[in-house]
């Protein structure tokens, strides 16, 4: 049942994705309200981390897709799960966009991202789902998160900092790593 199918993999998706979002938002929406002047030093700290993290949860979800499907007794879910395997990839780089608008109080920015997003997944998820079912509604879904990641990554991109040093990544990786413990015990 398509239904059923959409529910299951959706839940287990929803999971690492909202982890991820809360805990990269928040790091990096942290890290740059405590200093506006080294905005652009986080965000490039922030999309270092995702460079790495959210690859390898993508890579994770891609080839473990098999293994997941079978251990919710649906193997039939692979493919499924395939496809979703690219939406915390793209969530990932796009929280770290958020995360930038919040730190520095664009919240207008953050809450027409949030809204463009919403809107355009629903469309996307439900036209592709009309043609393609399932599969395409996870397409659909992935397709909005390349989409407003675009456009995010555009309005907030920060420029170089004139002056000090390059925020390391190892600065966020405690407190986002904390945040997203708190984030996935609260998310199961």
């Amino acid at each position: 049942d398509d239904g059923r199918a959409f529910a299951v993999v959706n839940s287990v998706i929803s999971i690492i994705n909202n982890t991820m979002i809360q805990a990269t938002l928040q790091s990096v929406s942290k890290f740059t309200a405590e200093n506006d002047a080294r905005a652009g030093a986080v965000q490039r700290a922030g999309l270092r981390i995702q460079a790495v993290f959210a690859t390898l949860v993508a890579i994770a979800l891609f080839l473990g897709a098999p293994l997941i499907s079978s251990l919710l007794r649906a193997p039939q879910y692979a493919t499924y799960f395939r496809i979703a395997a690219a939406i915390p990839f793209f969530y990932g780089f796009y929280a770290v966009f958020v995360g930038t608008a919040n730190g520095l109080r664009r919240f207008r920015d953050q809450a027409t991202f949030d809204v463009g997003f919403s809107t355009l997944k629903t469309i996307l998820m439900l036209g592709a789902a009309a043609v393609w079912h399932v599969a395409g509604a996870f397409a659909g879904f992935a397709t909005a998160a390349v989409l407003i990641l675009l456009f995010a990554s555009r309005r907030m991109r920060q420029p170089a900092a004139t002056s000090g040093e390059p925020l390391p990544a190892k600065q966020l990786v405690p407190y986002m790593a904390a945040i997203g413990l708190y984030a996935l015990l609260l998310n199961l």
